[in-house]
């Protein structure tokens, strides 16, 4: 694994904080199993795993996350006073997350997510106005190579089509003109891919 090679050799740093919030949406075997990167905490103190589970989960609003530390990181934390109350609901979200059977459902329904996601990427490619890049989250970066503005483009979509995309002009290191779609229901993405095709029509 890359992950650990990389880790090895930071070994000198204090302290590694690895974001995973997108990690449910990423696979590395064609039945999309469940990336678990949580075991390298007991083989590298220095490591911090942090996740936010709005991404996967679709509750933005609770604003639950959790941490996977070694025990003397947990123990300095709590030395601090650095304790987070949750809320009622997103107690009680933990809570549903922690079930055995939960988790089993949950994860074949990302698996579903998931080879439909893929599907709608590799729809979008075969549009030849757009070049879209490979991607393990529930986006797609996509770069418009009809010398569209992406500022055009995506007022257009949402003014004429009623589907809201971001452009990526803020994002730094993007030379040329990029929108950031999301992934979301199949029927939903068939209207976007035919939206889209019909956008550059004119």
């Amino acid at each position: 694994m890359k992950l650990k090679q990389l880790l090895s050799e930071l070994s000198f740093v204090e302290n590694i904080i690895l974001d995973t919030s997108f990690i449910h949406f990423a696979y590395e075997n064609d039945v999309f199993d469940l990336i678990n990167l949580e075991e390298l905490c007991k083989e590298f103190k220095n490591l911090i795993i942090i996740k936010s589970m709005s991404k996967d989960f679709g509750i933005a609003g609770i604003r639950v996350g959790y941490g996977v530390m070694s025990e003397d990181k947990v123990s300095t934390l709590l030395e601090n006073g650095y304790l987070w109350n949750t809320s009622g609901i997103g107690e009680y979200f933990l809570r549903l997350y922690a079930r055995e059977s939960f988790f089993a459902e949950y994860n074949e329904l990302r698996k579903d997510y998931i080879h439909k996601t893929q599907t709608f990427f590799l729809a979008l490619a075969q549009i030849e106005q757009i070049k879209v890049y490979p991607s393990l989250a529930n986006f797609a970066l996509i770069e418009l190579l009809d010398g569209s503005l992406s500022e055009d483009f995506v007022a257009k979509m949402l003014i004429k089509y009623g589907i809201y995309m971001r452009t990526c002009r803020d994002k730094i290191g993007l030379n040329g003109e990029f929108v950031r779609v999301a992934s979301r229901k199949f029927e939903e993405n068939e209207i976007m891919i035919e939206a889209i095709k019909d956008c550059f029509k004119g």
